[in-house]
């Protein structure tokens, strides 16, 4: 049996799994890398529009609970991200260049995204106050219009 081209075949078949498995591995990043930037621009978008009543208002502090909660669970994807993007980058694997802008920009986009949190949780406490103050206002004009009527009456 020829030693040298039983080395050749098995070597060109771990250069073929390699191969496969970087391709593989690159899909998977930016694939992930794409599905967080997406969440951020929806979030925001979803986010933004002040509630103009209490079903609004309603519908975003309950989505914003919701994306505040998994936080932490979107925090403890990005390092592991960055450790496949750092293997792919030890064997030269390029990425498109929007792919690769989509991850340079990751932590400003992680940052704008939690800044926006912020932002929208002191708008929405704002908005709450408005509305409960209105309430209170118009309640206190029907009592003293009741009032009028009960006396003209």
């Amino acid at each position: 049996m020829d030693d040298a081209s039983f080395k050749q075949t098995l070597s060109e078949i771990v250069i073929l799994w390699q191969n496969s498995f970087m391709n593989y591995l690159q899909e998977k990043c930016v694939e992930e890398l794409r599905g967080l930037h997406d969440l951020f621009r929806t979030s925001e978008a979803n986010l933004t529009p002040k509630p103009q009543d209490l079903h609004q208002l309603k519908k975003s502090t309950d989505l914003l609970q919701e994306l505040m909660n998994s936080l932490d669970d979107f925090e403890k994807k990005l390092d592991p991200l960055k450790d496949k993007f750092a293997e792919l980058d030890a064997h030269s694997i390029q990425l498109k260049e929007e792919d690769s802008k989509l991850r340079f920009s990751l932590m400003d986009a992680w940052a704008h995204y939690n800044e926006m949190l912020f932002d929208i949780q002191k708008r929405n406490e704002k908005v709450r106050s408005e509305f409960h103050y209105q309430a209170q206002k118009n309640l206190e004009d029907f009592l003293k219009e009741a009032a009028d009527l009960k006396i003209n009456f």
